[in-house]
């Protein structure tokens, strides 16, 4: 008998956060050294074959929640463009002779914050706005059938006395 899945590491979002921190490493360090891209690009294609696999035939099925994680993995995307932004200034002072290059690199580096901000404020992906929800209601309305008519409700008698006072 196997042992149970450790939920440190293979549970929910564990996975993800580990393929996004690889995937910032390769962006991050391909500038820098460009065969780091085709170490990503290996370990990722390793990654399709085993857990096309795994996902499907070998686990246990869990909760859906892809969409938490995929918006978690956006965010932390875009802080590791922050951090890439950082990185290429200071590669950038040291290398070049003149301070230029680095201010430039570092004011992208406000760009993407702005981006961060920018997400996380403007799209609303928890729930669709009113109006979307009317226009899906709209088109697709709820068949008379499934309606549940009123019943009557027991009123008790003496509520309904008009002599009694109110």
């Amino acid at each position: 008998m196997a042992e149970p899945e450790d939920q440190d590491y293979c549970g929910m979002g564990g996975r993800m956060a580990r393929w996004n921190l690889n995937l910032c490493i390769g962006v991050v360090f391909s500038s820098v050294f460009p065969l780091v891209s085709l170490a990503v690009l290996v370990k990722f294609l390793l990654h399709q074959v085993t857990y096309g696999y795994l996902l499907v035939f070998a686990e246990t099925r869990k909760p859906d929640l892809g969409g938490v994680f995929w918006v978690q993995a956006l965010t932390q995307l875009l802080y590791c463009m922050v951090f890439y932004a950082v990185v290429m200034a200071g590669v950038l002072l040291q290398r070049s002779d003149g301070y230029i290059p680095a201010a430039l690199a570092l004011l992208s580096g406000f760009v993407a914050v702005a981006s961060v901000v920018q997400f996380k404020m403007r799209f609303r992906w928890q729930s669709l706005p009113y109006p979307e929800v009317v226009k899906m209601d709209k088109d697709h309305p709820i068949p008379a059938s499934t309606v549940r008519k009123e019943v009557s409700m027991y009123i008790q008698p003496s509520l309904n006395d008009p002599s009694l006072p109110h």
